[in-house]
């Protein structure tokens, strides 16, 4: 039993710290905007916010009355801010308190002479790590957590459980968006009982079926949390309370699927946990469940490999069956061959990326911007990588539609049959062509993030000069960034497409190979 922690760079935590504790300061420059979204102004999420403090020493505290109730509330983190005229001799003090020096230890092992239980020393630990209440850990970017047994009680797999960052402001993460693309991975999106699905779960599920995300159904959960008596107060449609605990979930259960089947998730599976009622065995039958439904997936989809290249093996000498597999073949490349150039793209893959500046908070567009680009609450990566996934799907999301249409059709005619294997086989190549299509303009968009617009000092200069110059401060950044664009220095659109074009001629040649029956 232990822990593996890697830690978040020196630079990371003093922008962490300067930005945090550059709003304790009476002179911090808010800008207009955050008054009208009512936000924070840190620029931090509270776990940071709250291990900084802890690191410190700088706790929040509360004076008790006479009374016994809690009354006001101190914190010595202003009354120290309130020594300083700049933000940049604040955080240098608090980074001294914290005292990052002597915070290298990286693993620690559950020993016997701990005197305690293994499971309950290791929770301990966590949380002494994950909220910088360990003196010999610095502040975590990850932590790996070790046990000598199988999760879930799974005998025969490996399994790994993957807890991301929460979702305090924006689902467009791609600590969370990238599991949606690893086939072994099954994700499963926690909501609270009464919005669920909560609206950041159905905009990352819309996110993920528009960039045509394999087997979604079956690769994506919903788990909702409800807390006690939540489930006795769901209502039917007739206005009449739930009679039981089961009988609640049901009923929301039946609300979160019609949500679902809103934006085009009809078959999601929903699962409902109370940690304080219901038995740990009902997660985890849930979470193996879909475990084994992905395993499933992938096993049918090898066995129908197997099974059409045996058919196709065993009918090769077969002269009437090679004849209609020949007027089968015939038939799908005449359609390969009218399809053969894709159209114009109008879209383009920094669309994304200017939507998101557009609604997310100044203080999140303003870290964003100190970090040139790299901020998980606007990850100019993601958003440039999840554009560049759904500008392709765009150009050939169509042609896939077509292509399976032109083989259901062959597939449904009596005289083809024995060219079942062939049109089947096909198909599955064409499908897992446009999935290395998809993955591929992916990756371009990361890559142009970080090999042209993340080194262009110019843009980031301008975007860091908006803040405090009154309202309006993500237009004037979304208008920087846009121009930058639009001025087409770099023609990534244009190399995206040329890209895209190139992958597609690679499709239809590896479906045409497996075409020549003659």
């Amino acid at each position: 039993y232990g822990i593996i922690v890697e830690p978040r760079s020196t630079d990371d935590i003093g922008r962490a710290v300067l930005e945090f504790y550059r709003y304790l300061l009476p002179s911090f420059d808010i800008d207009p905007d955050h008054e009208l979204e009512g936000q924070d102004f840190s620029g931090i999420s509270k776990e940071v916010e709250r291990a900084i403090r802890n690191m410190s020493g700088l706790v929040l505290e509360r004076r008790r009355r006479s009374n016994g109730n809690r009354g006001e509330r101190l914190d010595p983190a202003r009354a120290i801010a309130a020594k300083f005229n700049d933000p940049e001799g604040l955080a240098t003090e608090i980074l001294a308190r914290m005292k990052l020096e002597s915070r290298t230890r990286r693993e620690l092992w559950f020993s016997d002479v701990s005197g305690k239980e293994p499971l309950p020393w290791l929770e301990e630990v966590f949380k002494q790590v994950n909220n910088g209440r360990h003196p010999e850990f610095s502040l975590p970017k990850r932590i790996d957590v070790l046990v000598p047994h199988r999760i879930l009680s799974e005998e025969f797999l490996n399994i790994r459980l993957v807890d991301t960052k929460g979702i305090d402001r924006t689902a467009e993460r791609e600590d969370l968006e990238s599991h949606f693309y690893d086939p072994h991975t099954v994700v499963v999106l926690c909501s609270a009982f009464n919005d669920a699905p909560a609206p950041s779960v159905q905009g990352l599920l819309t996110r993920a079926k528009a960039g045509n995300v394999r087997d979604l159904d079956s690769k994506a959960a919903i788990l909702v949390l409800p807390r006690p008596d939540e489930a006795l107060a769901v209502k039917d449609d007739s206005g009449e309370p739930a009679e039981s605990v089961e009988d609640g979930y049901e009923l929301k259960g039946e609300q979160a699927q019609m949500q679902l089947a809103g934006i085009g998730v009809d078959h999601a599976a929903v699962e409902f946990f109370n940690a304080r009622e219901d038995t740990p065995q009902r997660l985890t039958s849930f979470l193996l469940r879909m475990v084994h439904g992905l395993r499933d997936k992938h096993r049918e989809s090898l066995e129908a490999v197997i099974n059409g290249a045996a058919a196709l093996v065993q009918n090769f000498e077969q002269e009437q069956t090679s004849a209609v597999q020949q007027q089968a073949a015939n038939f799908l490349k005449a359609w390969l061959d009218n399809n053969s150039k894709l159209e114009i793209i109008p879209s383009s893959l920094e669309r994304v990326l200017l939507q998101a500046i557009s609604k997310t908070n100044a203080s999140s567009v303003r870290a964003s911007v100190n970090r040139q680009g790299e901020w998980h609450n606007l990850d100019y990566a993601n958003q440039l990588a999840y554009g560049a996934r759904l500008m392709a799907f765009e150009a050939v999301g169509g042609k896939l539609a077509g292509f399976k249409e032109v083989c259901q059709t062959a597939l449904s005619d009596p005289d083809l049959a024995d060219a079942r294997p062939l049109i089947e086989q096909a198909l599955r190549i064409f499908d897992t062509g446009i999935d290395d299509l998809l993955r591929d303009s992916y990756g371009f968009g990361r890559t142009a993030f970080t090999l042209d617009l993340k080194p262009d000092p110019i843009l980031w200069a301008k975007c860091e000069r908006e803040w405090g110059r009154g309202p309006g401060y993500r237009d004037r950044v979304h208008q920087h960034n846009k121009e930058w664009f639009d001025s087409d220095q770099k023609n990534i659109n244009g190399r995206a497409q040329s890209r895209i074009e190139g992958q597609w001629q690679t499709i239809l040649g590896r479906v045409t190979s497996v075409l020549q029956v003659d």
